[in-house]
């Protein structure tokens, strides 16, 4: 008379089951959460080191009502990473600045901006989309009032959340707006 030999399926079956238990205790009474040992922290974004701004030359209708609102602005955001410029998503506040006539360079102080934005991370993260494969923000500005009919400026400055980075600005764009 032969002996039948175990099955493995039940072997199976009670490593399975010791392993939910296992799971399940790890993870405490309060139910279901993820055991410290899956847990993994975000990585931050390495700092911005140039910023590029572009903008159509004439201003744009975005609630279709047959009045300009505002311009549609391009942004994007590279870091330099071991001697390679890539495109990267930053952790930060970018202020934007319309001002009336041109501008090159750095704009003065004593020039007051016409109108101003300010987007954080958050707000900037709902514009994202790709460019050229590149992690970009296509940010719609719309001003308040419009500004008189001539040529205006856009300025850009990121400012990162840890305050041990510097600040980036972008080079003004300047367009022949007509009203």
């Amino acid at each position: 008379m032969s002996v039948p030999k175990p099955r493995l399926s039940w072997f199976l079956i009670l490593v399975v089951v010791g392993f939910l238990m296992g799971l399940f205790a790890s993870s405490g009474c309060g139910g279901m959460e993820t055991p410290n040992w899956l847990r993994t922290k975000p990585k931050p974004s390495p700092p911005v080191a140039h910023i590029s701004m572009s903008c159509p030359p004439v201003a744009a209708d975005f609630d279709g009502d047959g009045e300009n609102d505002g311009v549609p602005v391009l942004l994007m955001f590279y870091a330099n990473t071991e001697g390679a410029i890539t495109a990267i998503r930053p952790d930060g506040t970018v202020k934007m600045g319309l001002y009336v006539g041109k501008h090159t360079g750095k704009i003065p102080a004593n020039v007051k901006p016409h109108q101003t934005w300010t987007l954080t991370a958050a707000e900037l993260a709902s514009c994202e989309g790709t460019q050229m494969k590149l992690v970009s923000y296509r940010v719609p500005l719309r001003w308040k009032t419009a500004p008189p009919k001539g040529r205006i400026t856009f300025s850009c400055l990121f400012t990162p959340a840890s305050g041990d980075r510097p600040q980036v600005a972008a080079e003004p764009v300047i367009l022949p707006y007509y009203k």
